[in-house]
């Protein structure tokens, strides 16, 4: 029987999130004719991903659109957070630092002191992995 492994490198990628970003909150064009707000920050996003080391996926919508901007962090097997109310003009660096806190938590619930603030007061939802943990807990930290 032959094993895949993967490089720490690779075990490390697949353990950070997703980032989702609603493309389409705040949609109205803006008068100066800039994309919505959702979008323009899904192109700053993308505009620094390989330096940020962040996977962005831009939704089509969320459905939350009395919260815009939404954002939601996604990882395979960890709970997943949706957060709105978030500036399109944040330093990316505080959305790195969520993707960080997310990533380093087993369950993906990161501690409330290692959420940055945009985090801490957007949450809109906290969902659970789709898969039951193999130790039966119920996946919280």
């Amino acid at each position: 029987m032959i094993e895949a492994t993967l490089t720490e490198a690779e075990t490390s990628a697949q353990n950070r999130p997703v980032l989702a970003v609603c493309a389409a909150c705040s949609a109205q064009t803006a008068p100066d004719g800039r994309d919505s707000a959702g979008k323009r920050l899904i192109d700053r996003l993308r505009e620094q991903t390989g330096a940020l080391g962040i996977s962005v996926r831009a939704v089509p919508c969320f459905a939350v659109c009395d919260r815009p901007v939404t954002l939601a962090f996604m990882t395979a097997g960890k709970w997943s957070y949706v957060i709105g109310d978030v500036d399109p003009d944040i330093e990316l660096s505080e959305i790195v630092a969520a993707v960080d806190a997310v990533a380093a938590a087993p369950s993906g619930v990161p501690a409330l002191s290692q959420r940055p603030d945009f985090f801490r007061k957007g949450v809109i939802a906290r969902l659970p992995p789709i898969a039951a943990p193999a130790d039966g807990s119920d996946g919280s930290d």
